[in-house]
């Protein structure tokens, strides 16, 4: 199937123009997301009594970056393409 102009797109997190399928990140974003995840999922599995301020501050995450890889996580989540489940803190 060819691929027309309006399936370009700027990727939501860092601007880049990539060709859009399902997500509105780019490929590199993407990965990002899924490494940045589970970092901060295997954190939270040790301290799960951790906030998203002690997230940030342990692990040197910008605070906004943590919430991008929630609600990403739960965008995922709700097109049913993850395998990681929800953050142990939210279960």
């Amino acid at each position: 199937m060819a691929r027309r102009l309006a399936d370009l797109e700027n990727c939501r997190r860092c601007g880049a123009l990539f060709v859009k399928e399902k997500m509105d990140y780019c490929a590199d974003c993407v990965q990002w997301f899924m490494d940045t995840y589970v970092l901060i999922r295997d954190y939270l599995r040790q301290h799960p009594r951790r906030t998203l301020w002690d997230v940030h501050k342990e692990l040197g995450i910008p605070l906004s970056a943590v919430q991008q890889v929630i609600r990403f996580s739960e965008e995922k989540e709700e097109s049913g393409r993850t395998g990681h489940g929800r953050f142990p803190s939210q279960q």
